[in-house]
């Protein structure tokens, strides 16, 4: 028997022929998480950051799904669709990752004044304790000068 040649065009006869069709499988959590974590090109994804469109820059609050639903066409058509959502995904991932580079560039700026906030703070509450020491040593010092002035008073006068 002549073993026919698989393809595309010429589909295998049978489940067990699907060999040459194997590195057409979907990748799984792991792989996709090794996609993710591969380098990408900062150009790239600048532009794709630059295509967003300039309403989801905007301070002023609106409803996302609505806006994303009222740019639908009358007629859908499925393929378009998933290219959209594709495009919308790659923009999330873009501005995802900026976002994270962007935290990790600021992150020692960030330990290093939150350092800085913690020493402040250790100074300040030693020096809470050191004006409550000293409140207490003047009052005692009142105390024992208002003690010391009765007792002088007391016996020049009586």
């Amino acid at each position: 028997k002549q073993k026919t040649k698989t393809s595309l065009l010429h589909p295998p006869e049978s489940l067990n022929d699907l060999g040459a069709f194997e590195s057409l499988r979907v990748p799984g959590k792991e792989e996709f998480r090794e996609l993710r974590e591969q380098p990408s090109d900062p150009q790239a994804e600048q532009e794709l950051i630059n295509s967003i469109e300039q309403v989801y820059f905007s301070a002023d609050p609106f409803d996302i799904v609505k806006y994303e639903l009222e740019k639908l066409p009358p007629v859908l058509n499925l393929q378009e669709l998933e290219e959209y959502r594709d495009k919308l995904k790659q923009q999330q991932s873009a501005v995802s990752k900026k976002v994270a580079d962007l935290i990790l560039e600021k992150q020692p700026a960030y330990v290093k004044e939150l350092e800085r906030v913690t020493s402040l703070q250790t100074g300040l509450q030693l020096a809470a304790v050191i004006c409550t020491n000293g409140r207490r040593y003047c009052f005692l010092w009142l105390c024992s000068l208002s003690s010391n002035y009765l007792k002088s008073y007391c016996e020049i006068y009586h």
